[in-house]
């Protein structure tokens, strides 16, 4: 990661503001709200531009949103100034991820490894969406990530269950 390093730094300087503690339920819903044929209503204490029902520009695919999982859960801490429930922080979050993934393709792309891009780096990204199932090995997965602090405490916390109880119900 050296060679794209000051290209992840402004992401990974912003995701250290955010509030772990209260924006991991947001991204769960914009997941779901892409996945599912009738997802859940939208919380009130979500904000949402009134233009993203209708403009593909604003919505985000779930592996760019499993990419900022992923990140915040390395990076943030309860108590960040930022909160993924207010729009401009989560837009901004997108537009960082985006912008981090057009300029890592600048930079690494080439008309020789092209098709290596396209037959294998974004079907690896996409196509596991894309299927939507859950499985035994996703499943362990993230119970390997959610059972460690600061994770576990604030799962536990939302949840009201410890993660061996949740993960054995949902398995």
């Amino acid at each position: 990661m050296s060679d794209i390093y000051d290209l992840y730094k402004p992401l990974r300087n912003y995701l250290r503001k955010v509030d772990l503690s209260v924006s991991l339920g947001p991204l769960r819903w914009y997941i779901n709200y892409s996945q599912l044929a009738s997802p859940t209503a939208k919380p009130d204490d979500i904000e949402v531009h009134r233009d993203f029902w209708s403009s593909p520009l604003l919505f985000a695919p779930p592996w760019q949103l499993a990419v900022v999982v992923r990140e915040l859960i390395i990076e943030a801490r309860p108590g960040g100034e930022r909160d993924l429930r207010k729009w401009n922080d989560y837009a901004k979050i997108i537009d960082k991820v985006r912008t981090l993934d057009n300029e890592i393709s600048k930079r690494i792309l080439s008309e020789g490894n092209a098709y290596h891009y396209l037959s294998k780096v974004l079907p690896h990204l996409q196509f596991v969406w894309q299927e939507n199932r859950p499985n035994q090995q996703a499943s362990t997965r993230y119970f390997c990530l959610f059972k460690d602090e600061p994770i576990r405490s604030t799962f536990e916390e939302h949840f009201g269950l410890s993660i061996e109880k949740y993960f054995l119900i949902s398995t």
